[in-house]
């Protein structure tokens, strides 16, 4: 197994319950060396001067590889997987890695989003502390509906295959926090 080298990954210390966890999943293969740097959002270290001049949006990941930094995790992904073919993060098959493409988007469009601090604090704002949950758990539900729906047919250990790919490294981590932070059973939805 042969190692490259990435300057460093900037993530989150509740990681678990973020998509940066699909950017750490790939790097903790064991083939990607990396320096981890914790960023702890509910201390706010993300509106930190220092950190929003790598993202100015405020979010995780990031990563810093050499002169280039990207933040997010579909696009820090999309860059390793060009970056080091001989570890594939997308299948060959076209049909295969276009449904990796959309579970991907789903999860980062329509899942994910909900269960950002800043999104989640703002909607509390508009529809109170008591209604954040059922409000955040109708929509979670309603995109690992159409997620259930994407990979019915795939047949496989893993979302798509018997190998883990870019759907794997998105739905893991919104698994967890549907299951830990908002007590959703979507586990029997998609296995």
């Amino acid at each position: 197994m042969s190692c490259v080298a990435i300057e460093s990954l900037i993530s989150c210390l509740i990681s678990s319950v973020h998509r940066s966890f699909g950017s750490l999943l790939c790097v903790q293969t064991g083939w990607l060396k990396y320096e981890y740097v914790p960023v702890n959002l509910l201390k706010g270290e993300q509106r930190s001067p220092e950190f929003l001049k790598l993202n100015p949006i405020g979010y995780v990941p990031v990563l810093v590889d050499g002169d280039m930094v990207l933040a997010d995790s579909l696009a820090i992904l999309l860059y390793l997987d060009e970056k080091y073919p001989q570890h594939p993060l997308l299948p060959s098959d076209l049909r295969r890695k276009a449904i990796n493409l959309q579970a991907a988007n789903i999860v980062s469009s329509s899942i994910q989003p909900l269960q950002n601090l800043d999104i989640m604090d703002y909607i509390k704002q508009k529809v109170g502390q008591a209604e954040i949950v059922p409000w955040v758990q109708y929509h979670v539900r309603k995109g690992f509906a159409a997620l259930e729906e994407l990979l019915k047919d795939q047949a496989g250990r893993y979302a798509t295959g018997d190998e883990v790919f870019l759907a794997d490294l998105f739905l893991a981590p919104q698994l967890h926090s549907a299951i830990k932070r908002f007590n959703l059973d979507v586990v029997l939805l998609l296995f």
